[in-house]
């Protein structure tokens, strides 16, 4: 093959192989079709060599256009990026698609997976190296105090970003039917985790293990109360074990409220204790956390503690993403890009972990001067990501009097889901008890 090793080796401190770079590069040139199976796994990151991820962008670029993946087009595609002379040019390509280098040998699609899990394997172990001195850099500087949670983050991610298996094949429509089957066979077609709200239910067949879901409202409409309400639901009346972590009100001020809501009466102080007593064999499995002015370091540090701790954790609530604190230092950066951060991050331990989590978002004031106040995904603050990243989008609203008291008239909107319909829930809101539920159609 031609010698371009001076681009292909940039460095020689970390774990790479040219070899299997060119492998992966060259059963993808020779097998083509093969390349919607690992377009989801390799990121040109994967490459160490600059001229290899060069390639795979071209390929990418390709793939994206429904270009053929071979020399000519490639060729062009490297021009474009201005890429192809640090890339070697078309004769480096021929030479990947005739596999010249007598180390490579991709005989079938099984070689290709051979060459892309060495790949991925390299990349992990470079990232984990690179972790490791990020964390002993956090640790020797006495200005930071989440190192430990810093740690934690940074090898769980690379846990995260790199597969552990790749070209898995699947198979789409007997996983689709396999959900059909359970949604038929499930009372009212719930395959997921209840909410206690009846039509809520029966539109998203439950929360999933893998959603985020997003609920906003405007101050005082009722999210933080919606959220309680569901938690408690699921400890109660599901018997399962919930996460809720707070960033503005305290375990003790969301415990009185859901003591109260027990009771039915918070003027009956006998009712109150009893409420108590009654709450007391279930406060291990409401789990709230504190995280008052906290980076979503150590937020995301709690929640894998919390999954490790019970394997059975149902549902994670973050009380609200918009007081979590930034994790720039000081550093300018616009506020939108690091809520998009926020969201992404936890949607992909959502998947992880293998449990829903729901986030509480603010509303911006625009609905406020629409005359209209039917709430719009455009209206979430900071809205392009957590509506990008949110499997489903919740509204809550309370009707107020002129005088700003609660009328006891709420409704839910189902403004985003990804497998159902929109839709707005009627439910009644009362007041003193911050306690939602379902009212009957009109």
């Amino acid at each position: 093959m031609h010698d371009f090793e001076t681009t292909l080796q940039p460095i020689e401190s970390l774990p790479h192989s040219v070899a299997v770079e060119q492998g992966v590069l060259c059963g993808l040139l020779q097998y083509p079709a093969l390349f919607p199976q690992v377009v989801s796994l390799l990121q040109p990151e994967h490459f160490y060599s600059n001229a290899h991820q060069a390639i795979f962008r071209a390929m990418l670029n390709c793939f994206e256009q429904q270009v053929p993946l071979e020399p000519i087009a490639l060729t062009h595609a490297l021009e474009v990026s201005g890429s192809s002379a640090m890339a070697g040019g078309s004769a480096y390509l021929y030479d990947l698609l005739l596999g010249s280098n007598p180390d490579v040998q991709v005989l079938n699609d099984a070689s290709l997976k051979h060459w892309s899990k060495l790949l991925i394997d390299l990349a992990r172990r470079r990232e984990v190296i690179l972790a490791c001195q990020d964390i002993a850099e956090s640790a020797t500087n006495r200005g930071e105090a989440t190192y430990l949670e810093e740690a934690e983050n940074l090898l769980y991610l690379i846990s995260e970003t790199f597969p552990t298996d790749t070209m898995e094949a699947s198979d789409p429509v007997e996983e689709a039917i396999k959900q059909l089957e359970e949604e038929a066979s499930s009372p009212n077609g719930v395959t997921g985790l209840s909410t206690g709200f009846p039509t809520l239910d029966n539109s998203t067949h439950g929360f999933q293990p893998w959603q985020l879901i997003t609920v906003s409202a405007r101050p005082g409409g009722g999210k933080s109360a919606f959220a309680l309400n569901l938690a408690c639901h699921v400890v109660l009346q599901e018997r399962k074990s919930v996460l809720y972590i707070s960033l503005e009100m305290t375990a003790s001020e969301l415990m009185k409220r859901a003591i109260k809501a027990k009771a039915g009466n918070p003027n009956n102080l006998d009712a109150l204790k009893l409420a108590a007593m009654a709450w007391k064999p279930f406060q291990k499995d409401l789990m709230i956390e504190d995280a008052a002015g906290q980076t979503l370091a150590v937020i995301q540090s709690k929640i894998l503690k919390a999954k490790k701790r019970r394997p059975d954790l149902a549902l994670v609530v973050v009380d609200h993403i918009g007081l979590i604190a930034s994790e720039l230092n000081g550093k300018q950066q616009n506020r939108a890009y690091e809520i998009q951060a926020i969201t992404s991050r936890l949607k992909t331990l959502a998947k992880t972990i293998q449990t829903p989590i729901l986030q509480l978002a603010q509303m911006n004031r625009a609905v406020d001067a629409r005359q209209d106040k039917k709430p719009m995904l455009s209206d979430l603050r900071d809205s392009g990501g957590i509506e990008m990243d949110s499997d489903i989008v919740l509204f809550t609203s309370i009707e107020r009097f002129e005088d700003r008291r609660p009328s006891g008239v709420a409704s839910l909107t189902i403004a985003k889901q990804r497998d159902g319909v929109q839709m707005e829930i009627p439910l009644l809101f009362v007041p003193h008890l911050t306690r939602f539920r379902e009212r009957p159609w009109p």
